[in-house]
């Protein structure tokens, strides 16, 4: 199957009920993310824990591209996030990795072109 950057949410969140909060929006260092922390620059506002690694709109489309690939694909990378969870629920993540191996997944800058605007 492979997945349009434009239906990457609902693709993402239709995996299981867990992933119904991912959602992709532009940080305060302008790379498109599902949630403070930022995986990208470290940017966590609530409870006023406003520092970043990166200045706003600092991070560039090369930086996003070579931090996803390193993980694979934004599935992978959304995936990692959880394994730092406190109960990180191994055997859903696992499942998710199962249910979509082969996919094709829209590149890093076909998602940073769709949702960091």
């Amino acid at each position: 199957m492979k997945v349009k950057v434009k239906e990457l949410v609902s693709v993402i969140r239709n995996l299981n009920p867990k992933f119904d909060a991912f959602h992709l929006q532009p940080c305060y260092c302008g790379a498109p993310v599902w949630m403070q922390p930022c995986p990208i620059c470290r940017y966590y506002p609530m409870y006023g824990c406003n520092g970043s690694d990166m200045g706003r709109n600092e991070c560039t489309k090369e930086s996003y591209v070579k931090r996803i690939n390193r993980v694979c694909n934004i599935l992978e990378f959304y995936l990692k996030s959880f394994e730092n969870c406190v109960d990180p629920q191994t055997h859903i993540l696992n499942k998710a990795r199962r249910d979509t191996y082969g996919w094709e997944w829209p590149t890093p800058e076909e998602i940073w072109e769709y949702y960091s605007k």
